[in-house]
């Protein structure tokens, strides 16, 4: 009975230790989602307004490569 005493406070330690764990790793992940969420909206609004300057640059290196 001591031996399933002792099995059962460590089953409860480790439950209690991935759920700690757990509840980290979701709080970082939330951060790294909410992090990449706002540069994701950043490189997109950017990309909305580069998109000329970019699509230029690209006829010019394509337009450079037909002339090599």
């Amino acid at each position: 009975s001591s031996i399933s005493f002792g099995h059962t406070r460590l089953n409860f330690f480790n439950s209690h230790h991935t759920a700690t764990a757990l509840n980290r790793t979701s709080n970082l992940s939330f951060k790294i989602e909410r992090f990449f969420h706002w540069n994701i909206c950043c490189v997109y609004f950017l990309s909305l307004h580069l998109a000329p300057i970019r699509w230029c640059l690209f006829g010019l290196l394509f337009f450079f490569l037909q002339w090599w």
